[in-house]
């Protein structure tokens, strides 16, 4: 069966709703993620919900990794 089966079902962006809720209910301002250069799957996610490229060289991290941010 695989994980595949999971995929696709809304289960990444309905957590990372939930963790957004609870940083804003914390009086976070921003959110950062770094995101590998190359998962698309996880870019698409991230564009849909709103998150915006701050530094694409992983922030003095691995050269694969993206920072990115979304203001609450």
């Amino acid at each position: 069966m695989g994980r595949n089966f999971l995929r696709r079902q809304g289960i990444a962006s309905n957590m990372l709703l939930l963790a957004i809720d609870a940083a804003k209910l914390n009086g976070a301002q921003n959110i950062y993620i770094h995101v590998h250069k190359d998962n698309l799957p996880a870019w698409r996610l991230y564009d849909q919900i709103g998150f915006k490229m701050v530094n694409q060289d992983g922030a003095g991290h691995s050269s694969d990794l993206c920072l990115l941010s979304f203001s609450l």
